[in-house]
């Protein structure tokens, strides 16, 4: 009976200091959060005249970091549950995920945008495909519209939504251009 006690007296006391030390850990997730936030709040960030390509590549790098976390965080829950303690919620986190991804909308959208209206404005007008065009042209206006309306409206959203706003005027034109030159034909 004393080997059995002493090893689970050895067994309860190495779970416990699991226990402490996973105790230590669970705040540096918040930590981390707080200094992506810090990136998230670098200027750059909210100005409509950072370049697309270092911004696309700056909101790709945060990606990878908020990915990282986010799986550290899981495992961290993921232990608490082995070491039967209660889990944490890491409600900080997964706010910041939500203004983080709205930040990537924005500068992947613009990119993308940037690229798409460079492509159609060069396309000769009989070779649009005007269905793809409007399919884009309507993905474009909601991501445009949804960056503008939770950034409330801050200037690299609303530069966005403005210039998207403003081509699908001119689509209406290409659209009836490209079916009177269907029709001539």
């Amino acid at each position: 009976m004393c080997i059995r006690d002493s090893s689970n007296e050895g067994l309860e006391a190495n779970i416990n200091r699991q226990r402490r030390e996973l105790e230590k850990l669970i705040p540096t997730i918040n930590q981390q959060v707080s200094e992506l936030e810090m990136k998230l709040r670098d200027p750059t960030v909210t100005n409509v005249s950072s370049p697309l390509e270092q911004m696309v590549e700056y909101m790709d790098n945060l990606e990878k970091e908020v990915l990282q976390l986010t799986l550290r965080a899981a495992q961290y829950n993921d232990f608490q549950v082995v070491l039967q303690v209660d889990v944490t919620n890491f409600d900080k986190l997964e706010i910041f995920k939500e203004e983080f991804v709205v930040y990537f909308k924005l500068w992947h959208g613009r990119k993308d945008w940037k690229e798409c209206k460079e492509r159609w404005v060069h396309m000769p007008i009989g070779t649009v495909d005007t269905d793809d065009l409007s399919n884009q042209m309507e993905k474009f206006l909601k991501v445009s519209a949804e960056c503008f309306r939770k950034l409330d409206g801050k200037e690299p959203s609303k530069v966005f939504k403005a210039d998207v706003e403003l081509f699908q005027s001119l689509i209406q034109v290409i659209v009836s251009l490209c079916d009177q030159a269907l029709e001539q034909k």
